[in-house]
């Protein structure tokens, strides 16, 4: 049934009456001898008069249990403690809280699965819960829990409601740091932009989430920073990519914030597909704004396509292309802003190592490592040699020996 919330009309006299009375109606008790089933707290009583009151008094009193357990008189009694635990979270005047609960079976079932950590049972669950939602209401003055509990449970229950809350930073900090672990985690955009590949690959619209800071990170400078030097350690991933569908790649923007890679220790990039490569350009220009005690302490590429083996087996044909090879060349130009650098994959040495060499120096004054590519003999040719002949600008950018004999001058 509806239940019309209504002020008392002793209240709407006067304020002198209401001055008077509102003390009295603080120190009336307020008993539930059955919960409130599977109602709300704030349909029942106004949270504001919730915050006031002195007295609670919850029980099974006078209650038949007509229905198969768990009775709802004690699903109820869970209910009232969790919406109770709500309200009363963020400040209370309760001064006393009394909860009962003397069903005759409830207490032959706790006595013989509570305990016993390889039964699981419904009313188990929710004593769980009910003892969970008591644990967070403090500094009540006193505290009456007569339920079929053991003493140690029952003292370390009594024990936290009357003691005062615990605050965050009053935990250990080796404590703090597995609870920042789970607060958030970079790799949260990365996955949302595997599910979007996904989506374009098999002709779906990708669902765009909107973008948030956690809420870890708001809470005050110290909790910031601890929790950044966590959460930022761990390696952001960006794998298991599905192949791009009509040459567009995804805005990583869309995802995640470019600020990740600012903060991020270790990167990793797991890519099957050359168009991917198109990130590298975001990516490498946003590293490069890196301080200089900042650094990125690890970068890994992990590039493997199907398509080299069939390019370096193809007549006069190069590995990398020049596809691969307009992309990778961001990195070449990444001087100094990371400690470590891997790059495997179907990718040859001769085209990775200067390119990890270029990416190890200081500055751009320094003497870079000539790029090279493989042809199908296995020789290997520079980069910037094949780009310079007419058979390159006759043929849109494919790699070709210069030796060639096709390559004549128009």
């Amino acid at each position: 049934p509806d239940v019309k919330k209504v002020c008392p009309s002793i209240l709407l006299i006067s304020k002198e009456i209401t001055e008077e009375a509102l003390p009295i109606l603080y120190k009336t008790p307020l008993n539930l001898s059955f919960g409130i089933l599977k109602a709300h707290f704030e349909d029942l009583i106004a949270p504001e008069l919730l915050r006031k009151l002195r007295y609670i008094n919850i029980s099974d009193t006078g209650v038949r249990h007509l229905n198969h357990p768990p009775h709802h008189c004690f699903s109820g009694l869970c209910y009232a403690f969790v919406e109770l635990a709500v309200i009363l979270r963020p400040g209370h005047s309760l001064k006393s809280l009394t909860m009962d609960y003397a069903s005759s079976y409830l207490s032959v079932h706790l006595k013989e699965c509570l305990n016993d950590d390889g039964r699981e049972c419904g009313i188990k669950s929710w004593n769980r819960n009910l003892l969970r939602s008591l644990k967070e209401l403090h500094n009540i003055e006193k505290v009456s829990v007569a339920i079929e509990l053991s003493e140690e449970v029952k003292q370390d229950l009594v024990s936290s409601m009357k003691g005062p809350a615990c605050s965050f930073l009053s935990l250990p900090l080796h404590v703090r740091q597995k609870i920042y672990g789970y607060a958030a985690d970079p790799n949260d955009g990365a996955n949302a932009l595997q599910r979007a590949t996904k989506a374009l690959a098999f002709n779906q619209d990708p669902n765009f989430q909107e973008t948030t800071t956690p809420t870890i990170f708001l809470l005050n400078k110290q909790i910031n920073e601890e929790a950044s030097e966590i959460i930022y350690s761990k390696p952001f991933v960006i794998k298991d990519l599905y192949p791009m569908v009509n040459m567009t790649f995804l805005k990583l923007d869309d995802f995640f914030s470019r600020y990740v890679f600012k903060k991020v220790q270790h990167l990793e990039l797991h890519l099957t597909d050359h168009n991917h490569l198109a990130m590298l350009y975001a990516i490498t220009s946003i590293l490069k704004r890196r301080r200089k005690n900042n650094l990125l302490k690890s970068l890994t590429l992990h590039f493997s396509e199907p398509r080299s083996k069939r390019l370096i087996l193809a007549v006069n044909e190069y590995y990398p292309d020049n596809a691969v090879y307009v992309c990778m060349r961001s990195l070449n130009y990444l001087r100094g802003c990371v400690d470590k650098v891997s790059i495997t994959g179907s990718m040859p040495e001769c085209f990775t190592a200067p390119i990890i060499h270029n990416m190890g120096l200081k500055s751009l004054n320094e003497m870079a490592m000539p790029v090279k590519v493989l042809n199908e003999h296995g020789r290997e040719v520079d980069v910037h040699a094949v780009q310079g002949t007419v058979f390159y600008r006759k043929y849109r950018g494919v790699l070709a020996d210069p030796m060639d004999q096709r390559m004549v001058t128009d």
